[in-house]
């Protein structure tokens, strides 16, 4: 896979030789540690400007390496595309009989004049006679200066020292890494600029900080040989975008080494697999940044025991769209928060100039920080047309409008919606595609051709068979009129009696939807005393991840569904049997509201536990009384006054003093 040959670089041509080149020089100087400035590359290649195609000018102080690439600390290449033989060679420095100017120009002794010729395969013998030429046509110059013929062989030597040009030269050379891209447009154009916020949004190790303060420190952990470091957030914020700003140099200092950078995105169903070019990458011990994007934790966990499993000059960096709070093991983690609506705002003025300001405060306001969302509604207005006036609905069924055509897009994503993912790829008669289309009354067949616009339209993301409707306010309001078009009824009985995943995947999305009457009252239906849900101790782990989903919907009913269960649990055995439900209890406990009552019933659950596990939850128990970062927002007097209560409980007094780490 990384197996560059000198026919790879004969494929290029004159332009993609010299933009080869300069980009390998920048890698040479990045190593040395100077600045990337010293690489001077560009313009029109045919110009008639007798100048070189790439020049190098390293500071005083950075002499070359000896041996290396760039001979001198001045060295300047011609790149030709045509195989250069002696009298090729006489014509190019000797165009009218006499050595071009821009080469007697160069300093004397510091100086050094490369021809590059991606034709040329040559033997040492033919190597030999070319830089003869070479000092014959720079006549009493070539006492003084340093001539070089690099052939293609060479290049392609040169090229392997970087996994990041690797793949670039193979793009170019129109034989790529299936789904692998090199350094550039990730996000935005390379040459578009930053945008900085003033928000303070980038959550590393227990700090927030401003972006490009972010920046500095991300650079500081993904530069670290075998570092993995994971960005999470939601669906539009602009994590793929920070993590680009990570090798511009324009931006801060210390810039990650773009040669070093190898990118992907699980959609694109890379081949090879990550986990195979990591092995390749570490084999060959180069230096080199993989990032994946659309990464799932399971790809993620596998990919960090590759990294970690020996010596490695490679760093891993992965994106992923969901937020969750555990902590991957070797891994730091990045959260990326929405954008401030001054950004989206920024961002919108730059990208759609002819929006006008109205228009563009409005679509920010809308927004609410989610840089996609922004640009999926700034894409349906027309020059001259106004959405300020537009109420929010207006707005988002703006983005799923199609000239001349009914509604049947917007309806498709109202369905794709109410389930937070699905198979999309499957259209049999067992498949989920198949239970949606049931519900909806569309045809199989039709709702996969929305599918597949809503795809083009990228309101729908795809990973693997996998597809979802994102960014998440888009989904959620979908989903919210979705809702609103069936009876309660049917919608828990659709659901219920299909695929086991589609009914998980539908409780995950109800768990979004506390705002909807409909969400609540399936919910509500769900946990009630003598429902499906409530009889907890018996409950697989299937039916306990769709209690876990529903219980942001509706936590005081989750709360009195556990409470109930404790209350009636007839001994240790029995209490033992509810334990998951403490993970639950620990969430609700963030509500002021709800805290004195999920600490008796956690300091119950907790009680008869031993083990390993019991050590955790009694951590994480008191770590809700801690004075900061204590996952409450439980005032100091609540807490203190749930102390009290569970000191005096029926709970046998010792074992609530062992519970709090008093004893």
């Amino acid at each position: 896979m990384f197996d560059i040959t000198p026919e790879h670089v004969g494929r290029l041509s004159d332009a993609d030789l010299r933009e080869l080149i300069g980009r390998l020089c920048i890698a040479e100087v990045r190593k040395m540690g100077a600045s990337t400035s010293a690489v001077r590359y560009g313009g029109d290649q045919d110009a008639k400007d007798d100048g070189f195609d790439v020049v190098v000018t390293l500071p005083v102080g950075y002499p070359p390496i000896a041996g290396g690439y760039i001979p001198k600390r001045v060295t300047a290449f011609q790149c030709k595309k045509p195989s250069l033989a002696a009298a090729g060679i006489t014509k190019e420095m000797q165009p009218k009989g006499k050595l071009r100017p821009s080469i007697v120009a160069l300093p004397t002794r510091a100086s050094a004049y490369v021809i590059v010729s991606s034709g040329s395969s040559t033997t040492k013998r033919a190597l030999d006679a070319r830089v003869a030429a070479m000092k014959e046509a720079a006549g009493t110059y070539a006492k003084t200066l340093t001539l070089a013929f690099y052939d293609r062989d060479h290049i392609a030597t040169w090229v392997r020292d970087f996994p990041g040009v690797v793949v670039w030269l193979r793009e170019r050379s129109g034989l790529p890494l299936s789904g692998w891209r090199p350094y550039g447009e990730w996000a935005a154009k390379v040459d578009e600029p930053y945008i900085p916020d003033s928000a303070s949004r980038v959550h590393l190790k227990d700090r927030i900080l401003e972006p490009v303060a972010g920046i500095t420190e991300l650079r500081k952990l993904a530069a670290m040989p075998a570092a993995v470091v994971r960005f999470v957030g939601h669906s539009g914020v602009g994590k793929t975008r920070l993590l680009q700003a990570l090798f511009d140099d324009r931006i801060g200092t210390d810039s990650l080494d773009p040669a070093s950078a190898i990118y992907t995105d699980m959609e694109l169903a890379p081949d090879p697999a990550p986990a195979a070019l990591l092995h390749r990458l570490i084999a060959d011990s180069g230096r080199a940044i993989v990032v994946v994007d659309n990464c799932d934790s399971q790809t993620h966990g596998k990919l960090t025991k590759i990294c970690s499993a020996g010596q490695t000059n490679v760093s891993l960096i992965t994106v992923e769209y969901e937020i969750r709070e555990d902590q991957p093991e070797g891994t730091e983690v990045v959260r990326v928060d929405a954008a401030s609506n001054d950004l989206v705002e920024r961002v919108l003025t730059l990208q759609y100039p002819q929006l006008g300001q109205s228009n563009t405060r409005r679509i920010a306001q809308f927004a609410g920080g989610n840089l996609r969302l922004a640009r999926a509604i700034a894409d349906t207005v027309r020059r001259g047309q106004s959405v300020a006036q537009l109420q929010d609905a207006q707005l988002f069924h703006r983005i799923f409008h199609q000239r001349n055509e009914d509604q049947s897009l917007l309806r498709a994503g109202r369905i794709f919606s109410l389930v937070f993912s699905f198979d999309g790829k499957n259209t049999d008669a067992a498949s989920e595609l198949a239970r949606l289309s049931s519900l909806s009354g569309v045809p199989v067949d039709e709702l996969y051709r929305h599918l597949a616009a809503l795809k083009k339209k990228g309101i729908v993301q795809t990973r693997g068979l996998w597809r979802a409707v994102l960014p998440e306010a888009i989904a959620n309001f979908l989903a919210t009129e979705a809702l609103e078009d069936y009876p309660t009824a049917t919608l828990e009985a659709h659901f219920r009696e299909g695929p086991e995943r589609l009914l998980k995947s539908f409780s995950r999305r109800l768990g979004y939807l506390h705002t909807s009457g409909c969400a609540v009252e399936v919910a509500r239906e769900w946990l009630r005393e003598g429902g499906w849900l409530s009889d907890l101790g018996e409950l697989g782990d299937s039916r306990q991840t769709i209690f876990q989903n529903i219980t942001p919907t509706v936590p005081e009913e989750a709360l009195a569904a556990i409470e109930r269960e404790v209350a009636v649990a007839p001994g240790d055995e029995a209490l033992g049997r509810l334990s998951w439900c403490l993970d639950v209890l620990g969430l609700i406990a963030f509500d002021t509201n709800l805290f004195e009552r999920c600490i008796s019933a956690m300091a119950k659950l907790l009680g008869p536990m031993e083990g390993p596990q019991h050590s955790q939850f009694r951590e994480d128990f008191q770590g809700l009384f801690h004075m900061h970062y204590s996952g409450t927002e439980a005032t100091i007097h609540q807490r203190l006054h749930a102390l009290q209560d569970l000191m005096k409980s029926e709970v046998p007094h010792q074992r609530n003093v062992a519970l709090l780490g008093l004893e």
